[in-house]
């Protein structure tokens, strides 16, 4: 057989990629052998040779660990493989381009194959579609016209054919032409012509007025064929040149064969032989097919065979296709599209995703006690991941000290690598063998043998140690703080565990997520990691850089209730809380507990006292933080400092003067929080300190002193329920009202409304404001050290409406923004009138769950909470698609050196990034890098100066306008500087303002 053409091997530019139908020749040119045989192997029981011009032909690629490839000349690691073909006896369709065929077919006349457009409009549309500007929507557009327009065309201008209906058939085999669908009375003329047969046949008759005709690939392929050159424009497909693209290479009739690289053989551990790829059994099937049809087989059988060889090479195709006939056994075969698509595709799961070695994955545990740039790993885990470092004379000893532990103690070693010295280089140089040999650890021999002889350039491939940088993960991976670097603790546990502060960028939570790690192998991506995506360098949030870092639940909560006004320590009770804060690296740094608050009869001190030390355990530290903040629920907006509630929080130079601290002092997605003050003044390591001591002392105080909730926290007292049904009897009847003025076709329209929608907005008005004084109520009964309220208050978890729900009222349930609507028999449930719309009827639940509901309430409330957890599911699905969808579109955008957003080719997306080039991480204000109010109280409260002369408003101003015109301020952004010379003259004018009014009342005085 001659040699196929091989594709030259010599380096070329890529300037484009182009995407058009494969024809036979083009499949001929690409492949290298064709296949001739449907046998995979040789005869003999045990021959497992592959034979040649068969499916498993060496030419196609080397898929065995000690095979060379004979076309390549490449082994099984690094030859990509080579693909072949076989010919079919019969023109088959594909199943991929079945929509497009019946489109053509549809399109052009079935006698002579012109495309059914009446003379004037064909020049028209050819003028439209030749236009080589033409942008993908236009020219579907101009396909849709052109398809419209012929589809309707029954009759042909060109040749006066009959024209009919053309439609898939119900089998992937056959298109269906009912020819007299749209022209009943061409049914004689076409019965005239077979008088004869119906004569001696007249059960034929009925079918023949029928005039279906089944149009087989062959005749398909017979009428693509026959298509003028001058028509493949209307049909948007290019042609002349060397990228024409004809319809006929619509219809198979010579089938690739997939390398054998991309559908190896796996050798059976359980019988004799070999598991052959679901893709060379397919193959098979199709050529066993195809060798049925090419013997002498009757014309019913050959329909039969015909059917069946469609069948087959649809399902290599398509497995999942509708309408295949079932495999033997019910196997699921996997074909060309299951293997591209899905979440392991080779799209989503090899290209657009990958999986990597050196990686770990296990449940995750909360541990305070971490800082929050660090992560407990199992040590079964450690010993698993490798790092290759390189041994210099600075690391010698201590690799070797590894290098004796071996594979199985930890810290150890698992294998390593160096390079021949002297005669036994030369042997192996003289063998053409490599001169890099690669040990394993196993054997105390091994181990003693490589370490003494260890030198400065090996390789040793060790376990994961304390200090180690690895990236840590959590799915889905949303966005870029999804995965972060972290330095890794080696302890002998079983659940990798860290701080919970850092639960936020990962969405994660520790009712059995798992998480993954993966260890760099470079020293460039252990420094990539380490300064661009450590958690220090995360703590901000890159959409709008409020903090993502920071305490939750239980910390937030165990703050609170320390900060608050009527708790105090003695002094061994304030030493013990003290001292959490002395360990790990800060065992031995000061602390300088303050003065008692309280000096008689006990010296006593307060919780805000112990608070300060989180801030500033010592003066050395310089950390100096002031805040003015009203907390988010407690403040009586009255007062300030002087809140009769301690909801105002004052801190002068890291000292809690007033307040008690809440979600909004400590938590995430607020920039007046404390330690969005620290990290914007003092920087991560402050910053992350900071919390870590807040860890500490907060939960070991939290520890001794006891949270939790029991059923008297959610007991309504009876003055409460009293009230509460007095309120939803009250709102009844109110609502009774509402539906007898609407009855009675008096009730007052709202603007815009209807009388049924202001009766519906009326009655949840009420109704949610029924819930509404329940839970206010409750709010008013509850203890302050109540649980749900003290965790409501503080904002750890949970709101006023779930306390309310609990103990008082569940309200109103919506489904679909409405309340519960009636179902087809005019009701919303049987136990209710039809037509009615009393609150019980349409889904309020006047009980709390303390109380239980009944069944018709407890019937709502599922309702309800099915709808939630149904669009739940949906949006996840939708906005994960979405981004997937986005991230990929995107992928190749990056801001270039003169600040404009490019693409990869260089294309200009936009002049500069959002519109502004602000990175919204560096904004502590909107739209401004600094807040310059928090600065200026920031500046008061540090550097008062109390012994300087005062300066005039002339002064002042003089002095402003100097300052702007030094290079410091001349060089800042023209719209950052406007801002600042803005604000500073402001600030004068109000001192202006201040000096006229206090002036005279000092005159007073003196």
């Amino acid at each position: 057989m001659p040699v196929l053409y091989r594709p030259p091997d010599i380096p070329k530019v890529v300037r484009g990629i182009k995407f058009q139908l494969c024809n036979e020749c083009d499949l001929k040119q690409l492949s290298h052998v064709q296949v001739l045989k449907c046998l995979l192997y040789g005869e003999g029981q045990n021959s497992r040779k592959a034979l040649e011009y068969g499916l498993l032909d060496p030419k196609l690629g080397a898929n065995k660990r000690d095979e060379i490839c004979p076309t390549c000349g490449l082994d099984h690691q690094t030859c990509i493989g080579h693909w072949g073909y076989f010919d079919l006896p019969v023109p088959i369709f594909h199943v991929g381009y079945s929509w497009h065929i019946v489109k053509i077919l549809q399109s052009i006349c079935k006698n002579c194959s012109r495309v059914l457009l009446p003379e004037n409009l064909r020049e028209r549309y050819l003028s439209s579609c030749s236009n080589p500007n033409l942008e993908y929507i236009q020219k579907k557009q101009l396909r849709k016209a052109v398809h419209k327009f012929a589809s309707r065309m029954h009759i042909c201008p060109y040749c006066s054919s009959v024209n009919g209906f053309v439609t898939k058939g119900s089998n992937v085999s056959y298109v269906i032409h009912d020819m007299f669908r749209y022209a009943k009375p061409k049914v004689d003329d076409y019965a005239n012509e077979y008088a004869g047969v119906i004569n001696e046949n007249p059960e034929l008759a009925p079918l023949l007025r029928k005039g279906l005709e089944l149009i087989r690939p062959a005749k398909a392929l017979q009428l693509f064929s026959k298509i003028p050159e001058g028509d493949l424009p209307l049909l948007l497909m290019p042609s002349g040149g060397s990228w024409t693209t004809h319809p006929r290479d619509l219809i198979v009739q010579r089938v690739p064969v997939a390398p054998s690289t991309i559908r190896p053989s796996v050798v059976s551990e359980v019988r004799s032989g070999t598991n052959e790829d679901d893709l060379t059994q397919m193959y098979q099937w199709i050529l066993a097919q195809a060798a049925t049809i090419e013997d002498d087989i009757t014309e019913s059988d050959q329909v039969a065979c015909l059917d069946n060889l469609h069948a087959e090479f649809a399902r290599m195709i398509n497995s999942q296709q509708s309408g295949l006939p079932p495999v033997q056994d019910h196997k699921f075969m996997r074909g060309l599209l299951q293997r591209l698509s899905g979440k392991h595709g080779r799209f989503r799961g090899n290209l657009l995703g990958k999986r990597t070695n050196f990686t770990a994955r296990t449940v995750i545990s909360p541990d305070p006690n971490m800082r929050i740039d660090e992560v407990i790993v199992p040590e079964h885990c450690a010993k698993q991941l490798t790092y290759p470092e390189r041994v210099t004379e600075f690391n010698l000893e201590f690799l070797r000290s590894l290098v004796l532990n071996g594979p199985n103690k930890h810290p150890g070693a698992l294998f390593v690598s160096y390079t021949l010295r002297g005669e036994a280089k030369r042997q192996a140089e003289a063998q053409g063998s490599s001169d890099v040999v690669k040990r394993f650890l196993a054997s105390d021999k091994a181990r003693e043998d490589v370490a003494r002889h260890l030198q400065s350039g090996d390789l040793v491939e060790r376990h994961l140690i304390d200090g180690d940088i690895i990236l840590f993960n959590r799915q889905p991976s949303l966005h870029r703080v999804s995965m972060q670097a972290f330095k890794a603790i080696v302890k002998p546990f079983r659940t990798f565990r860290f701080n919970p502060c850092c639960c936020n960028p990962f969405n994660a939570d520790f009712d059995g997520d798992e998480m993954n790690v993966h260890l760099p192998q470079t020293e460039a991506a252990r420094a990539e990691a380490k300064h661009l995506m450590l958690s220090l360098k995360n703590i901000v949030s890159p959409k709008n850089g409020e903090p993502l870092i920071s305490p939750i639940q239980d910390l937030i909560t165990a703050t609170h209730l320390l900060t608050l006004k009527d708790v105090f320590f003695t002094r061994d009770q304030a030493c013990q809380l003290a001292s959490q804060i002395l360990a790990g690296s800060h065992l031995n740094k000061p602390i300088r507990l303050p003065p008692p608050a309280v000096q008689w009869p006990i010296k006593l001190w307060t919780g805000k006292q112990l608070f300060n030390l989180i801030l500033s355990p010592h003066p050395s530290t310089g950390v100096l933080v002031n805040l003015r903040v009203p907390t988010k629920s407690i403040y009586s907006s009255r007062g300030e400092e002087m809140c009769p509630n301690d909801g105002f929080v004052v801190i002068h130079n890291s000292e809690l003067l007033a307040g008690s601290v809440d979600k909004k002092l400590l938590g995430g997605g607020s920039k007046s929080s404390i330690f969005y003050s620290l990290l914007r003044d003092y920087g991560s390591e402050v910053c992350a300190d900071a919390m870590w001591r807040l860890g500490r002392i907060a939960l070991f105080y939290l520890a001794h002193r006891g949270f939790s909730i029991g059923i008297g926290e959610v007991m309504p007292s009876d003055r409460l329920v009293r009230s509460k049904t007095e309120l939803i009897k009250s709102g009844f009847a109110t609502c009774d009202d509402y539906i007898r003025q609407y009855g009675k076709n008096t009730l007052k329209c709202n603007p815009g409304c209807s009388m049924e929608d202001t009766l519906e907005s009326n009655l949840s008005q009420e109704l949610s404001k029924i819930r509404d004084e329940a839970g206010a109520a409750c709010k008013r009964e509850l203890h302050p050290s109540n649980s749900p309220l003290v965790m409501a208050q503080s904002g750890s978890k949970g709101s006023f409406l779930n306390i309310s729900q609990m103990i008082a009222c569940v309200g109103q349930q919506v489904i679909g923004g409405k309340r519960v609507p009636d179902v087809i028999n005019g009701r919303s449930l049987i136990h209710f009138p039809r037509g009615s719309r009393t609150p019980e009827a349409k889904g309020f639940v006047g009980n709390s769950f303390y109380s239980g509901l009944t069944p018709s309430e407890f019937f709502f409330h599922a309702m309800s909470g099915r709808e939630g957890l149904t669009d739940t599911a949906v949006k996840t699905a939708d906005t994960g698609y979405m981004q997937r969808r986005l991230v990929k579109f995107l992928e190749d955008l990056a801001v270039s050196y003169d600040n404009t957003v490019r693409d990869s080719r260089g294309d200009i997306i936009q002049f500069r990034y959002g519109s502004d080039g602000l990175d919204p991480i560096e904004m502590e204000v909107e739209k401004l890098p600094v807040d310059m109010a928090r600065e200026l109280n920031n500046v008061r409260e540090t550097m008062p100066c109390y012994d300087e002369v005062a300066l005039s408003v002339e002064e002042i101003q003089t002095a402003l306008e100097a300052a702007l015109k030094l290079d410091s301020f001349i060089t800042l952004d023209p719209t950052l500087h406007s801002e600042i010379r803005f604000f500073l003259f402001t600030l004068c004018v109000i001192n202006v303002m201040l000096c006229s009014r206090i002036f005279p009342l000092v005159s007073l005085f003196l």
